[in-house]
């Protein structure tokens, strides 16, 4: 196998690198959603498949970063991880149907810095990982009497679309219902002072003593 090609371990099916992710996700949420599969290969196993190889209890893929900043960039120890445009895989396409990406745990203690990485989450793996390690929150983020509603900006992050499921493959009768998200609050930004533009102070003539000096 080329250093450019993927053999997949469910199927084993030879292709692209670049096309693993999607395709190894493919397995990963048909998996998931209960639809059976006739596989030449492993099958994918839970909790927490890795979405570049669809193995599970491997350490080496369970250490899965993403960089911090604005436009974050994965990072796995898997042996078939290779980079790709993180921005672009957010939104499915009838190319690259999986949007099964790292992301962050919203849940506050949840993620860890180790240099100028931060420890992440495969978004297929994320209602999995919120009930094993977060079991007080409720998993479709709507509140209850005695539960938390996940942070809004990770109901998004795991947001899986029926568009996505249609091209994936994922038959309507198993996918579940979607609960309308409510939006993410834009977070406020603060006007800039406006400072009164310095001016330099004019200097006249002296004016004269006008005090009476008294004899």
């Amino acid at each position: 196998i080329s250093v450019k090609s993927f053999q997949c371990h469910q199927c084993h099916e030879i292709l692209p690198i670049g096309k693993a992710r999607s395709h190894v996700g493919k397995h990963i949420l048909k998996r998931m959603r209960g639809v059976v599969e006739a596989l030449s290969g492993d099958q994918i196993e839970t909790p927490d498949p890795c979405g570049f190889c669809g193995r599970s209890g491997l350490p080496e893929c369970s250490r899965l970063y993403l960089t911090a900043g604005a436009n974050p960039q994965p990072k796995s120890d898997c042996q078939h991880f290779y980079k790709f445009m993180y921005q672009r895989a957010l939104i499915s396409t009838d190319n690259t149907p999986s949007t099964n990406v790292p992301i962050l745990c919203s849940i506050i203690g949840c993620t860890h810095r180790q240099g100028k990485f931060v420890t992440a989450i495969w978004k297929y793996n994320a209602k999995q990982h919120l009930e094993d390690k977060h079991p007080g929150y409720l998993t479709d983020g709507l509140a209850a009497s005695n539960a938390a509603p996940i942070p809004i900006e990770m109901l998004h992050a795991m947001e899986i679309t029926d568009d996505e499921e249609r091209r994936m493959g994922i038959p309507t009768q198993y996918r579940p219902a979607k609960p309308v998200l409510p939006p993410i609050q834009a977070k406020a930004v603060l006007p800039r002072s406006r400072k009164r533009p310095h001016t330099a102070t004019e200097v006249g003539p002296e004016r004269p003593n006008r005090r009476v000096r008294l004899s």
